[in-house]
């Protein structure tokens, strides 16, 4: 039996946005702070923000002291994207993240467009991961680090959310021979061990705070350095029912992730 997985103090613990989807990202960023988190995801809705968006996100992340761990989503397709606008908007707030999905694009130009955002992001010192899941284009942890080789650039990395890894049938053994710094950070909940309906909605509403479920989060949590991020992507129906206040909410999954880590 494997230890428990140990709290390194020096590592960020992040709340990720997908799980307080009703309110706005500047009081997002409170809702995180209130709760206790070092960080926060910020979500991009390309219908709703505006300058005064950023203003207020950099204004709450700065007098909080939360720091945003990423921004999301940009969605690469074949047509276009608001990949640039994004790269842009996360330099204004000082995102250390951009996270990519490739949806409708084929590998060849994913790969050319995602090579064209880490170019982008690397004045401003951001690093550009690229999320594989069998819902979108990049489908497997094998195909998002050809990605990673072919672009070849020191700012793209790979995010890996463990619900994503299981239901790719992938092991968390599997990242132990993946080098720590293409993870620069990992997303993390928990599930059952096979999904109960399409993996769109097993991914957006069927999570449940870590521990609190089938997937083996202490194994995942070994198979990573005590140092790397962790952002809380527990997108779940039954959590948003149970906890409607979204500061609550946010402390039941802080309350559960430190459970997991050996924190209480």
């Amino acid at each position: 039996m494997q230890e428990p997985h140990t709290l390194n103090q020096n590592r960020l613990i992040s709340l990720a946005s997908g799980v307080c989807p009703e309110i706005k990202p500047e009081e997002f960023v409170n809702v995180c702070a209130q709760a206790g988190f070092d960080a926060a995801g910020i979500w991009f809705d390309v219908n709703s923000w505006t300058s005064a968006t950023s203003d207020a996100v950099s204004r709450n992340l700065s007098s909080t002291g939360i720091k945003a761990l990423d921004i999301e989503p940009i969605f690469l397709d074949i047509n276009d994207d608001d990949g640039d606008q994004i790269i842009d908007i996360a330099a204004e707030i000082g995102a250390l993240h951009a996270l990519v999905v490739g949806r409708d694009i084929d590998f060849e130009n994913f790969t050319t467009r995602f090579e064209q955002l880490c170019d982008r992001a690397a004045e401003y010192k951001i690093i550009v991961v690229c999320e594989f899941t069998r819902i979108y284009s990049i489908k497997s942890l094998t195909e998002a680090l050809e990605v990673i080789r072919k672009v070849d650039r020191p700012n793209a990395g790979i995010l890996v959310d463990n619900l994503h890894l299981a239901r790719c049938n992938l092991e968390p053994s599997d990242l132990l021979d993946v080098d720590p710094k293409l993870l620069p950070y990992v997303q993390l909940s928990d599930s059952s061990a096979q999904p109960r309906g399409d993996l769109l909605f097993d991914a957006r509403n069927d999570r449940c705070n870590p521990g609190e479920g089938e997937l083996p989060i202490q194994d995942f949590l070994n198979s990573i350095p005590t140092y790397t991020p962790l952002s809380l992507e527990i997108r779940s129906a039954p959590l948003r029912e149970k906890f409607k206040d979204p500061v609550k909410r946010a402390q039941e999954v802080l309350k559960a992730t430190k459970r997991v880590l050996n924190q209480d």
